[in-house]
């Protein structure tokens, strides 16, 4: 299979790695921080992380017959669940962590319970980007994205290439 002849596997391991990093970002988030040093150090590295998935997961779909031939817009529409639940997630990671790096505490937020909405809706948020990377990861295995006898001249599945 021309997926495995590119080092996939090791790059689906960097993608793991990526998410399992962010996850633990966000379980020691959750404590309450007092050091303005360290929370300003946290937020930046989970905002970092975030900006890498991204770009890791153009790294996996560099060598795809996509990419290649420029049908960037196909591959834009196969994956348009990742792209709209990471632009969800770092709406919402920005938006709950700033504040915090702000000086603001949970006052901030009103009340408790509309503290509480947020981390609820950013860890969604999080588990959603966390389920739908590893979604397209395991897409990308599959060998229509490498194969361009299996696409059309409108970018589409199924047709035959000359």
């Amino acid at each position: 299979m021309a997926a495995s002849g590119s080092g996939l596997a090791l790059k689906m391991g960097v993608m793991y790695l990526l998410l399992v990093g962010d996850a633990i970002i966000n379980t020691i988030f959750e404590h309450e921080w007092n050091d303005h040093t360290h929370l300003t150090a946290l937020i930046c590295t989970q905002v970092s992380v975030r900006l890498l998935l991204l770009v890791w997961f153009l790294v996996l779909l560099a060598p795809t017959f996509l990419l290649r031939w420029g049908l960037t817009l196909v591959a834009l529409r196969d994956f348009m669940p990742l792209c709209v639940t990471w632009a969800a997630s770092i709406v919402l990671t920005l938006a709950f962590r700033i504040p915090r790096m702000q000086g603001y505490g949970m006052d901030y937020f009103l009340d408790g319970w509309t503290y509480r909405i947020f981390l609820v809706l950013h860890t969604f948020a999080s588990v959603g980007l966390y389920v739908v990377c590893l979604w397209s990861c395991m897409r990308l295995a599959r060998p229509h994205y490498y194969l361009p006898h299996l696409w059309n001249k409108q970018g589409k599945r199924g047709g035959q290439s000359r």
